[in-house]
């Protein structure tokens, strides 16, 4: 499964992006890709004017250098994240060339964020995956980045005396 989700992994080439209030060309795309979803989006900084354009947005003012704060409608302005609310706990998360792993989900009212609020000051490398949900509420997964381990090395037992 992770090499599966290491292979989703893609640079992308010159592309044109129109991030609402003007049309930029960007020599690469950040991509975010859910492999158990079939979602691979480009991601561009920003904010509500930005995802109200219809693209995955990393949110400037809720991101910081370890945590990527990405949100995206669900089922306006281009349903980037139509398909999030079927995301679980396990699933992998590619950003940047990093693999994540979510390991929290919750159901907040977009007014009462203080539920998420550690996540955002966390010193763990993570993403956040944000999209609306009916009424007040928003859904928001976390994930970590997944720390490599070391490898094993098989050794030999050491000889029997005798």
């Amino acid at each position: 499964m992770l090499g599966a989700a290491l292979m989703a992994i893609a640079i992308v080439g010159v592309q044109t992006v129109d991030t609402g209030d003007r049309t930029a060309t960007v020599a690469a795309c950040d991509a975010v890709e859910v492999p158990s979803l079939g979602l691979s989006r480009c991601v561009v900084p920003g904010g509500q004017a930005q995802i109200d354009a219809g693209h995955v947005v990393r949110v400037d003012y809720l991101s910081s250098a370890d945590v990527h704060w990405l949100a995206g409608h669900r089922t306006s302005h281009g349903a980037t994240f139509l398909s999030l609310p079927q995301l679980r706990v396990g699933a992998m998360v590619v950003f940047r060339g990093v693999v994540y792993v979510v390991t929290d989900y919750r159901l907040v009212d977009r007014f009462r964020a203080d539920e998420v609020m550690p996540w955002m000051a966390s010193p763990t490398p993570s993403v956040v995956l944000q999209t609306s949900a009916s009424g007040n509420n928003v859904h928001v997964w976390r994930s970590v980045a997944l720390v490599p381990t070391a490898p094993m090395v098989a050794t030999a037992p050491p000889p029997i005396p005798g």
